[in-house]
């Protein structure tokens, strides 16, 4: 009777072990759970805030899949509105910022920079995302120096001298100020 018992225990244990192989083989039946793509690590987050400290310029970066990562920036005042600025992905290699004066003195206009291959290009956003008079949505001061003024080089762009003038340096040669109502650059003395 016991060598009976012992027998249908083995049986019972030699087809449970079977039905686990089986399972465990079996292509359909998968235990492992796919990682969502659907959410994306934040990076980095950051803000500069108005001169006054009541409205935020605010950066958040996020890493793509792929290993891009998208930029997004946006304005918060002190009534909680929050206006999305400008979004951009940009490829390895390549980084965008808040400089911490990016605000104009008047809190109507903010600049970011966007790095890519050692250049970088400063661009400026009205805080109520409406655009400029040419209807662009904003402005690139880089590209534009780089059209308008021959035989300087911009080396960056320090901050706001006054509500619509931008300092703007160059290497080895004068500064200038960038006035943003009219597009142009007008060149300091030395």
């Amino acid at each position: 009777m016991v060598v009976w018992k012992l027998f249908i225990l083995l049986i019972v244990i030699f087809a449970t072990g079977a039905a686990v192989l089986r399972f465990q083989n079996s292509p359909s039946k998968s235990l492992e759970t796919p990682i969502s793509s659907a959410a994306s690590p934040i990076i980095q987050n950051s803000e500069v805030r108005s001169l006054e400290g009541d409205k935020k310029l605010q950066m958040s970066a996020k890493e793509n899949l792929d290993g891009t990562i998208k930029y997004s920036f946006s304005t918060l005042d002190s009534s909680g509105k929050n206006q999305i600025l400008f979004v951009k992905t940009v490829g390895k290699g390549a980084s965008m910022a808040l400089p911490q004066n990016s605000w104009s003195p008047n809190s109507k206009y903010v600049f970011i920079e966007d790095r890519e291959a050692g250049l970088v290009d400063y661009l400026v956003f009205k805080v109520n995302g409406e655009p400029f008079l040419n209807g662009e949505k904003y402005l690139n001061a880089t590209a534009l120096f780089n059209a308008k003024v021959k035989n300087y080089n911009l080396k960056s762009i320090t901050g706001w001298d006054d509500p619509l003038l931008m300092h703007v340096l160059t290497f080895k040669g004068p500064p200038f100020w960038f006035d943003i109502t009219t597009q142009s650059f007008i060149q300091l003395a030395r």
